[in-house]
């Protein structure tokens, strides 16, 4: 394969001005969905500009995906929902999923979070994602971001779940200064019954 030096060039030269910009949006602190936006469209771009083919980064980059679209059903998305699959009976059933699920995973947001945080770390960017506070209130910005765009089924397949929406809740007042919320991962099967997987979380309300 021939390297085109010249589009290397402009490529390199391009990330750290990006990588500087990023670290400019996380420094003023996350308090708007656009913020969110921002950070995740910018690092999508790192990510096509390092050209990485590998699944290194595959639930960051999916994440990233789920903030640019109306709706999602790409192959990362499936293989999102193929996780849920396996885990929708027991949610129509009303069953907990254990916690090393890869459905019970997702909807927490682990693998998110550790591979944001491999990417800020690689890329010399504030880790803001090891604060657990700062990293709540970005979760809770996020899910409104994705609010209602669903992850959708494409094509025929064998899979009972047609697609998943995320809605998230506010709780009205603060407790022991922190504002709690819950993100709701809402798994819709061809016969439209749903089961949901609900997170709890909170970040600190400044007085």
């Amino acid at each position: 394969m021939s390297i085109n030096l010249e589009e290397f060039a402009r490529i390199d030269s391009m990330t750290p001005e990006i990588v500087q910009k990023l670290c400019a949006e996380i420094r003023d602190g996350f308090n708007k969905e656009s913020q969110v936006v921002y950070l995740l469209a910018g690092v999508r771009k790192i990510l096509e500009q390092e050209a990485s083919t590998s699944d290194e980064y595959f639930y960051l980059k999916f994440h990233c995906d789920w903030t640019l679209h109306a709706k999602l059903d790409r192959a990362s998305a499936q293989r999102i929902l193929a996780h849920f699959n396996s885990a929708h009976f027991q949610l129509l059933k009303g069953e907990n999923l254990t916690s090393n699920s890869e459905a019970e995973k997702i909807s927490k947001m682990h693998q998110f979070r550790e591979e944001l945080s491999k990417f800020l770390r690689a890329h010399a960017i504030d880790e803001f994602s090891k604060c657990t506070d700062t990293w709540a209130k970005f979760i809770y910005l996020y899910a409104r971001v994705i609010k209602d765009v669903p992850l959708v089924i494409r094509g025929n397949t064998l899979s009972e779940v047609k697609e998943i929406t995320v809605s998230v809740e506010m709780a009205e007042h603060t407790f022991a200064n922190q504002r709690f919320f819950k993100v709701c991962w809402n798994v819709t099967d061809k016969n439209r019954k749903s089961g949901t997987i609900f997170v709890l979380n909170s970040f600190e309300e400044p007085k």
